[in-house]
């Protein structure tokens, strides 16, 4: 008698992002080499599903299954870092997150959606806790639907990711570089410092604006810099450095996410 064999199925981590006009994919195949596809009507799941199985050449018996993540512009996420004395346990994690959520924002707990990550430091943890409001996110998603997203990130860990895949920068490399990022839908100042992220938003998409915002604000002048535009910038400082590529970046960063 014979026998079927149950086909095995692999996870595909797929970033999404919407410009004004284009629907833009990326993820990486199993031999970590990206691929990207960009539309301007709506991407399907048929679409995408056929382009992840004729990017990689596999075995036919592993069926590929994508796990789409999109980022929003940080101005809607709310976060706060505490350092601690010692790790946490994942319930003393969450009844941290209920205290400060409860406590520091004016919407009920049941309102938001939250998420936190813990960093074991030398002598103490730190914990990051992040939350958005629940019909901000849900008037968010309805843009990729009918795709059903998994993970809702930031633009600024987003851009943070394919800054350093694209300049190949380790996480301690990374920390105090300035990031600068201009499309037609935000421009972007980020800055990780002491494992704290620094974003500054401008809403004239200027990115000569936004350093010196920046600067204001934090009252430092940093002095390396790296910064991408999809549109061409005439004049920039001399000792800036500008990151060209031809993948989509923020889907980049987005199918990044939580990869090593």
């Amino acid at each position: 008698m014979s026998g079927f064999t149950q086909k095995s199925s692999l996870i595909i981590q797929v970033g999404l992002y919407k410009t004004e006009n284009t629907y833009q994919c990326l993820w990486f195949d199993q031999k970590k080499v990206p691929h990207f596809m960009q539309s301007s009507s709506h991407l399907s799941i048929k679409e995408i599903q056929s382009q992840l199985n004729a990017s990689d050449v596999v075995d036919n018996k592993i069926k590929k299954k994508p796990k789409f993540i999109v980022s929003i512009q940080p101005q809607h996420i709310w976060t706060r870092s505490l350092l601690l004395p010692h790790l946490l346990t994942p319930q003393e994690s969450e009844q941290q997150c209920h205290f400060l959520l409860e406590n520091e924002l004016p919407t009920p707990l049941e309102q938001l959606w939250f998420d936190y990550c813990t960093t074991p430091l030398k002598q103490s943890c730190r914990l990051d806790i992040f939350a958005i409001i629940k019909n901000t996110a849900k008037d968010y998603l309805k843009k990729y639907s009918p795709l059903l997203i998994s993970v809702l990130d930031s633009h600024s860990h987003a851009i943070v990711r394919a800054f350093q895949y694209l300049l190949n920068l380790s996480d301690e490399e990374i920390n105090e570089k300035l990031f600068l990022y201009k499309d037609s839908e935000c421009c972007l100042a980020i800055q990780q410092k002491s494992g704290q992220f620094r974003t500054v938003q401008h809403s004239k998409n200027n990115i000569l604006i936004i350093f010196e915002h920046f600067c204001q604000r934090y009252n430092e002048r940093p002095t390396e810099i790296y910064f991408y535009s999809t549109s061409e910038i005439k004049k920039t400082p001399q000792q800036w450095n500008q990151v060209n590529t031809d993948l989509p970046f923020i889907a980049l960063g987005n199918a990044l996410w939580r990869q090593e």
